[in-house]
C-alpha cells in the first residue's frame, strides 16, 4: 500500500498531519519567537512543549475574552491553530479530489 500525504489512508493522514504541524510550528516560532524554544532557569534556550500546547489552545480561551478576540481577528488567523488546521484539511480534501479526478480520467 502506498503511503503519501495525499492519499486518504491512516498512514497518509498521519503523514499529512505531521507535515503541516511541523510547518506550522516552524512558522509560529519564526514569526513570534519564544513559543516552543524558551530560556530556562539557567538562561539556556530549551524546548518547552507545554508552552507550545498552551499557545495552540489559546483560540479556545473563553476565560480571557481579550486573548480570545485577538486570535479570532482575521488578521491573526495565521496564528490560530484551529483555523490553520481547518484550512489544511480543506486543502488536503481538494488535493485528494483533484488526484482522484485526474487519476481515474
Amino acid at each position: 500500500m502506498e503511503c503519501n500525504p495525499i492519499n486518504n489512508t491512516l498512514c497518509g493522514n498521519f503523514t499529512y498531519f505531521t507535515i503541516y504541524n511541523i510547518i506550522y510550528i516552524i512558522y509560529i516560532e519564526t514569526k513570534i519567537k519564544g513559543i516552543l524554544f524558551r530560556p530556562d532557569s539557567n538562561n539556556d534556550i530549551v524546548p518547552m512543549p507545554s508552552s507550545l500546547m498552551n499557545f495552540l489552545s489559546q483560540p479556545l480561551n473563553f476565560k480571557n475574552p481579550i486573548v480570545f478576540r485577538e486570535f479570532w481577528k482575521i488578521s491573526n488567523w495565521d496564528m490560530n491553530y484551529l483555523v490553520i488546521t481547518a484550512a489544511s484539511w480543506s486543502i488536503k480534501g481538494m488535493m485528494l479530489g483533484a488526484y482522484d479526478y485526474f487519476s481515474t480520467s
